[in-house]
């Protein structure tokens, strides 16, 4: 009997997912028997700017912790979308960001690490909303 890894894990610990214009590397440090720290990369490979970035995966972890992202929700079945900050929302070419979190539970790498966005350009066929919250009367003197 063999046990033969796939192409991208690197170890059970720290696995990298390779995608079209990124690659997402996820790598869990254990700190004790029963929790572990969690850093995940985004390495932007394409030609252009990932902006606002989002990311998603499978994971029955519960997420303690978060730093240098946010947690936007948690799927219907469960999941993480996990986006970026008000710092660190643009990735260029050629540079990444990455953050991290603390799991109670010492479980292995997702199967699959995806952005979850799409980007289009529109000229037309939609409507746009502003209401004013609050408005600052300046007068000048």
């Amino acid at each position: 009997f063999a046990l033969v890894a796939s192409a991208n894990s690197i170890s059970p610990e720290r696995k990298e997912y390779v995608h079209e214009g990124y690659t997402v590397t996820y790598c869990a440090t254990q700190n004790t028997e029963y929790s572990s720290t969690v850093e995940v990369t985004i390495q932007n490979t394409g030609n252009s700017t990932i902006k606002g970035w989002a990311v998603e995966y499978m994971s029955a972890d519960t997420i303690d912790n978060i730093w240098n992202a946010d947690v936007y929700c948690i799927t219907d079945d469960g999941y993480p979308i996990i986006n970026c900050t008000t710092y660190n929302l643009d990735i260029k070419p050629n540079e990444s960001v990455s953050f991290g979190y603390a799991i109670d539970t010492n479980t292995f790498a997702p199967d699959d690490i995806k952005l979850s966005q799409l980007r289009m350009e529109k000229e037309y066929g939609f409507d746009v909303n502003f209401f004013v919250i609050f408005s600052w009367l300046f007068i000048n003197t």
